[in-house]
């Protein structure tokens, strides 16, 4: 789709391979080290990454770094809103970022908040009464208006490197101007492996003996769509969701600095496994 044109593409990792070179197929930055290197060694613009079965979309910017799932929505939904002129109702799930919700509030724009996982957000797509713009959840699946009402992350890639291009700066140059916009906010997800009892009653405990404060930090709210959320003055959250499947307790954390993001991520971690 690429070829023909003045851009030098160069794939890595695009041989068929049912064990994806030892590597778990998820567009995650713990899969990504290769990307990285390469990113670096070729001087490249960016690298657009899909998980094995295409759904899913990731990123890394010019400097080999991760460009994670909320900063991949909020380039797009800002390329849809400046660039292409478009308008309609924004999708955000449960772990997705305080920033999406803040652009579609500046535009005006309806905003709808789901449980984790995108079934959630395709069922919004498919009624026409939504005036479904965009969507999406913060694994790496991305909806948009006019394509399927599914992720497709070969599309999406598409379109995330037309908005670089189109906004004609480097990719972390375009992170730090929404940053500037709407406020900086950093993410970290970690998943861990812990007894499904174990992690359902600290979700529990969060949600029915919620803290008056976390790390020295106030919470001013709680939210339990899915999993329990503590959200703090500043607009940071944390939130802690059992799987009920398998034994892994995910904890999400958005936060406006990387030490309070990780000195939030850290007391979780020790919660968890204390």
């Amino acid at each position: 789709m690429l070829a023909g044109g003045q851009i030098k593409v160069e794939t890595i990792r695009g041989d068929r391979d049912p064990m994806f070179g030892g590597v778990l197929p998820e567009p995650m930055p713990w899969n990504l080290e290769m990307t990285s290197r390469v990113i670096r060694e070729r001087g490249a613009l960016m690298a657009l990454v899909t998980d094995g079965d295409a759904d899913r979309v990731g990123a890394m910017d010019e400097r080999g770094e991760y460009i994670n799932t909320h900063q991949i929505l909020m380039i797009l939904l800002l390329h849809l809103v400046r660039n292409k002129g478009l308008k309609g109702s924004v999708v955000r799930t449960f772990s997705q970022s305080v920033i999406v919700k803040r652009i579609a509030e500046s535009y005006g724009f309806r905003l709808f908040e789901t449980p984790i996982g995108f079934k959630h957000v395709g069922e919004l797509m498919l009624d026409p009464a939504n005036d479904f713009l965009t969507g999406g959840e913060e694994s790496g699946g991305i909806g948009v208006r006019g394509h399927i009402p599914e992720r497709d992350g070969v599309f999406n890639c598409l379109l995330l490197l037309e908005a670089i291009l189109a906004m004609g700066k480097k990719p972390s140059e375009i992170i730090r101007d929404i940053w500037k916009e709407f406020g900086e906010f950093h993410f970290e997800r970690r998943d861990l492996h812990v007894d499904i009892a174990a992690g359902q009653k600290l979700v529990t405990e969060m949600r029915e003996n919620t803290p008056s404060e976390f790390v020295g930090y106030k919470v001013v709210n709680v939210a339990t769509l899915d999993g329990t959320k503590l959200f703090f003055e500043d607009d940071s959250w944390i939130l802690f969701r059992q799987s009920g499947t398998e034994p892994v307790l995910r904890i999400y954390c958005e936060a406006s600095s990387v030490e309070k993001m990780t000195k939030m991520m850290d007391e979780g971690e020790r919660l968890a496994k204390a």
